[in-house]
């Protein structure tokens, strides 16, 4: 059944750029009503006024690591736009380094936006889910959530623990019109990257430029008009990781080569021959 876009209200985090800044513009043009949530106000207002009818959307400022930020920002949408009806569940955070030297605060950090977000988003917005017997959860999760990639452990498994939460609430919630779908985006060309918790010192042979934003919002607009479980906006990312659990060991092998971690030696940074490419 294709449910409609027109006339939803739909709550979306990390709205301020990428992904988020995307689908709202996108969705805003089927004439859904966003409520645009960031820690960046100037951004925000931005996005907003690049949108259709900016008037009609609503922009709160919160940090999705603050439960009680969260729920007052559900809150204040349902006393001023009487309901909602899905959230995109977009904010994120990247933490790099190899599993040996793994900062744990660090993972901790990305744990706080990548898992600790969706959760509070979830406490604040199920009991009105729950109410009017109807919502749609939209969840970015990444490919890495199902196969890391080297010096991105930690945030892999942020994300695999995501989708284990996202495969429980999902049974949880059959029978009460409350939907959960999951979005695997591969590389998106945005910020992402410049802004990841941890050293950056991750050398590749290749690195894709990275879909646009707005590809991974279409997939975003599918999962919600046709309650899609699981989303990969490119085919080749679905067909990367089907190849890797059909050859573990030749992707394993692929992916040492093509990826590798500069080493630092005195006061200085050296990198191996495979890495000057």
């Amino acid at each position: 059944m294709r449910r409609p876009i027109a006339g939803s209200v739909i709550l979306i985090t990390g709205a301020s750029s990428g992904i988020g800044a995307a689908t709202a513009r996108l969705l805003a043009s089927y004439g859904a009503t966003i409520v645009l949530c960031a820690r960046r106000a100037d951004e925000l207002a931005h996005v907003r006024q690049s949108m259709h009818n900016p008037e009609r959307h609503l922009v709160c400022t919160v940090d999705v690591t603050d439960a009680h930020a969260v729920a007052a920002t559900v809150e204040h949408t349902i006393a001023t736009l009487g309901r909602i009806d899905a959230v995109v569940c977009n904010a994120g955070v990247g933490v790099t380094g190899p599993v040996a030297e793994l900062d744990y605060g660090n993972y901790l950090d990305a744990m706080a936006v990548n898992v600790g977000g969706f959760l509070h988003l979830v406490n604040a917005v199920n009991p009105y889910f729950s109410r009017q017997h109807g919502g749609q959860y939209v969840v970015i999760s990444s490919v890495v959530g199902q196969h890391a990639l080297p010096y991105t452990g930690g945030y892999a498994a942020t994300k695999a623990a995501l989708e284990r939460l996202c495969e429980a609430l999902r049974i949880e919630s059959r029978g009460l019109g409350i939907t959960v779908s999951v979005i695997r985006p591969g590389t998106v060309a945005s910020g992402f990257f410049a802004h990841r918790i941890g050293p950056d010192r991750e050398q590749r042979r290749t690195r894709s430029p990275g879909m646009a934003p707005e590809v991974v919002a279409r997939s975003i607009v599918s999962a919600l008009r046709y309650n899609r479980r699981i989303v990969y906006p490119r085919f080749r990312d679905l067909l990367l990781r089907v190849v890797a659990d059909l050859f573990p060991m030749w992707s394993d092998a692929i992916l040492a080569r093509t990826i590798q971690w500069k080493q630092k030696t005195g006061d200085n940074e050296t990198s191996s021959p495979a890495q000057d490419t």
